[in-house]
């Protein structure tokens, strides 16, 4: 009977011990599902720039995108903006700054003016400035970064909807040079927008102004940077995106949560698409694409004057002016009235720009012959502006240029008038 119980008690334990082996061998080998596994930390992104970054909110699209795309593409988004700045006023407010060098982040998107900066326009439509104080802040912020652990992103955006073709290929040229000398990356937003818009897939990336981006456009520029932040396509990713809404100055209200896009699968299909062959295309060309200066921008030649005396000029005189940007109609009637005072001229000038609330109706000071027509000032322009023209006389017609300026002297617009006498 003691040698029935001893073994027994050992066959109990050695059962006791394979069931305990078999339970260890169960949790080793159980699926890597039932394990929890820790996430995977997101990227960290700090966008600075100007209402073309939180118009629509484009750094919690971003973020409401990954998210839609899984834990392995998360992605965290701040901004740092301020509506109409340059990376030169952004630098020197140093809230960027201090955000940079304090915030632990992965990338850090640098956005310029629309313009490049403050530039004139010609003939109605918007010039791209010289590239030169873009360059000097980029290089200052990219140092910054940098030295923060962090690495530079520059946003390559778009150009106005009816700017002329030079006006892209400056910005793009910009762009493409800077980053190339900075070893930045690029996301190349312009060449997404401008692969949708050439489509004629009816999705409209413009706001109603003609430069800002609709929410489709903020949508296009939230896809281009997932792909440029994760290598992944955008396919398939959320098109309904809800988040706290951005005011005209670029403030969040963070107690508000509103639909920032919402489009059809298709329209979103089309706008994923555009994105990723975007990114494809810098990708196979090495990080870079190939960009020329833009030639200046063409301009009529002025027919031959020749000198008038009063009584040439006195009279009626009707055409159109270029001078005004095509926010207004454009581009605008003109009338000159000129009349003899002994020997000197007056005149009255009329613009119509087809709403009588904007309409000017005004008279013009310091007229003068010339050796190949006159000059004079129309002292009521655009907010504190005055408008300078300059015009050849051939007898027939009047033609010539004028230009918007501001009280410091800065010329924030230039554009062709032509005026034949009234009959």
């Amino acid at each position: 009977m003691r040698r029935s119980a001893g073994t027994a008690l050992r066959t109990a334990i050695l059962r006791l011990t394979a069931v305990g082996l078999l339970l260890v061998a169960g949790s080793a080998l159980a699926p890597a599902a039932q394990v929890p596994q820790p996430q995977r930390k997101p990227l960290r992104v700090l966008f600075v720039g100007n209402s073309y970054t939180y118009y629509n909110n484009l750094p919690e699209m971003l973020e409401q995108l990954s998210l839609s795309a899984g834990t392995d593409s998360r992605i965290q988004a701040r901004m740092i903006v301020a509506g109409g700045a340059m990376l030169e006023q952004l630098w020197q407010r140093g809230a960027a700054l201090w955000a940079i060098q304090h915030g632990g982040w992965d990338y850090v998107v640098l956005q310029e003016q629309s313009s490049l900066g403050p530039s004139p326009m010609v003939d109605g439509l918007p010039t791209i400035r010289s590239p030169d104080d873009f360059y000097k802040y980029a290089r200052l912020f990219d140092e910054a970064i940098r030295q923060a652990g962090a690495k530079t992103v520059f946003y390559s955006t778009w150009a106005r909807r009816n700017a002329p073709v030079q006006n892209q290929q400056a910005l793009d040229f910009a762009y493409m040079r800077i980053a190339r000398e900075l070893h930045a990356r690029v996301a190349p937003v312009g060449l997404a927008w401008q692969d949708l818009r050439t489509k004629g897939s009816g999705v409209d990336p413009y706001w109603q102004d003609g430069s800002h981006p609709s929410p489709a456009g903020t949508y296009l520029a939230a896809c281009v940077f997932y792909a440029t932040f994760t290598g992944k396509n955008p396919k398939g990713l959320s098109h309904e995106i809800f988040g706290p809404p951005v005011d005209d100055t670029g403030r969040i209200d963070g107690d508000k949560k509103v639909q920032l896009v919402g489009l059809s699968a298709a329209s979103a299909r089309l706008i994923q698409e555009a994105a990723w062959k975007a990114h494809q295309k810098l990708e196979s060309s090495g990080g870079y694409l190939s960009a020329s200066p833009p030639p200046e921008p063409l301009r009529t030649a002025l027919p031959t004057g020749r000198k008038p005396v009063p009584a040439d000029l006195e009279g009626y005189w009707r055409g159109e002016t270029r001078v005004f940007s095509r926010a207004v109609s454009w581009p605008a009637a003109m009338e000159l009235h000129l009349t003899r005072a002994g020997e000197d001229l007056r005149g009255e000038l009329k613009i119509r720009f087809g709403n009588p609330r904007d309409d000017i109706t005004t008279q013009v000071s310091d007229v003068r012959l010339t050796e190949t027509g006159f000059s004079f000032i129309q002292p009521q322009g655009v907010s504190d502006a005055i408008v300078k023209y300059e015009g050849v006389f051939t007898g027939r017609s009047l033609e010539g240029e004028a230009r918007i300026v501001l009280t410091d002297g800065a010329v924030v617009g230039i554009g062709r008038w032509s005026l034949k006498r009234r009959k």
